[in-house]
Parts: structure tokens; sequence; C-alpha cells
């Protein structure tokens, strides 16, 4: 089970924020190889995308602790106060 960085669960279409970028959660992969450090803790990867994109943008592979989600709200009302692009 993916985690953020606060320990809410992480699901797919969720909106996460890393390194100051909004992304949306397409999927979660989990660890199966190799072993945590904590017994208690598995880390996964999440494989997100850009909120934004340009026509080059890529789907990306980051761990779930390093990303924080943000309310589906607040992410709707920053969609509508940005400029409008053809």
């Amino acid at each position: 089970m993916a985690r953020d960085m606060i320990g809410r669960e992480i699901k797919e279409e969720d909106y996460v924020v890393y390194y100051n970028n909004l992304y949306e959660v397409i999927k979660t992969i989990p660890n199966i190889y190799g072993k945590s450090r904590n017994p208690n803790r598995q880390f996964t990867r999440v494989s997100i995308k850009l909120l934004d994109p340009s026509r080059t943008t890529k789907p990306v592979k980051k761990w779930d602790h390093e990303v924080c989600i943000v309310p589906k709200d607040e992410v709707l009302i920053w969609l509508l106060t940005r400029p409008f692009k053809d």
C-alpha cells in the first residue's frame, strides 16, 4: 500500500505534489525486490504524470514517501485560476 510522506494512502487518480509541481497518480508499483530497513514500512513506487503537461511530458516513477497528496478541491481551484492555453 502506497503512503505519502504524512502517512495518507495514495490511490490512483489522486493528485500529489513533488518538488513544487502538481502530478496525477497513474498507478502504484509495489517494491517486490529488496528489503526495507524498517520492517513496519514497505516503500512503494508511484507512477505520476505532470498535471500541466507539454507535448513531450512522460510519466515518471517516484518513491511514495517523497510525494504529498493535495486535496482535489484545491487542485480544481488552482486549475480554474490558470490562464487558458490553446
